[in-house]
C-alpha cells in the first residue's frame, strides 16, 4: 500500500502536523507558529504557518506534500464559509488530495 496520510491541528499559538504511511505508522512531523487566520498577522501568513508545519512533516517522512492522498485540519479560526474555502483552496493546492478541513473546537 502506498501513499501517506497527514493529520493537522493549527491553532492561536502552534500548529503541528503528523504523517504517517498507510499503515498507521507515524513518519514525520513539524511544528511551526499561528496558523488561525483570524488571529496571524493576515490570511497569507497563516497560511505560511500551515505550509511550514506540512512541508516540515512531510521533509521527515521523506515525501512531498503532493505524495499526501488524504489530510485532515483541525483549525482554529476556520468559523466562516469563506474561510473553509480560502483553507480548502491554498492547502488543495500544496497538497496532493483535497484536504477535509474543520474548525478545532
Amino acid at each position: 500500500m502506498s501513499g501517506f496520510v497527514l493529520g493537522c491541528d493549527g491553532g492561536n499559538t502552534k500548529t503541528i502536523a503528523v504523517v504517517a504511511d498507510r499503515t498507521g505508522r507515524i513518519v514525520g512531523w513539524g511544528r511551526s507558529g499561528s496558523s488561525d487566520v483570524h488571529d496571524a498577522p493576515g490570511e497569507a501568513a497563516a497560511v505560511a504557518e500551515l505550509h511550514a508545519a506540512v512541508d516540515a512533516a512531510c521533509s521527515m517522512a521523506g515525501c512531498a506534500p503532493a505524495a499526501v492522498a488524504a489530510a485532515v485540519f483541525g483549525l482554529a479560526g476556520a468559523d466562516w464559509p469563506e474561510d473553509f474555502e480560502l483553507l480548502r483552496d491554498e492547502l488543495g493546492a500544496h497538497l496532493g488530495c483535497a484536504p477535509v478541513v474543520l474548525n478545532d473546537a
